[in-house]
């Protein structure tokens, strides 16, 4: 497939374009951290925001909080979980 034609104006590409960003460090890490207690799965949280998977990734790399929220939310839990099976196991 051949590229459009040099000087067509419907071909510039997404220079500036497209939807701005919509990422809020106030609110979006402390609802990550509860999805993520909730064991809800990347594609959940994507949905959640309203963004791509793709996005989902980019929020994770671009904003340190909002992947240590996700990280905390699910080793939280997965910490609460395993305490109490011990807890039952043991007595």
């Amino acid at each position: 497939m051949a590229g459009a034609p040099k000087g067509n104006k419907n071909a510039v590409g997404n220079r500036g374009g497209g939807r701005p960003p919509i990422y809020d460090p106030l609110y979006h890490p402390k609802k990550a951290e509860t999805l993520a207690m909730l064991r809800c799965t990347d594609t959940e949280i994507a949905d959640f925001f309203e963004i791509s998977l793709p996005a989902l990734g980019q929020w994770k790399k671009e904003h340190i909080e909002f992947s240590l929220s996700l990280s905390n939310g699910r080793d939280g839990i997965d910490g609460k979980v395993i305490r109490s099976l011990a807890n039952r196991a043991i007595g």
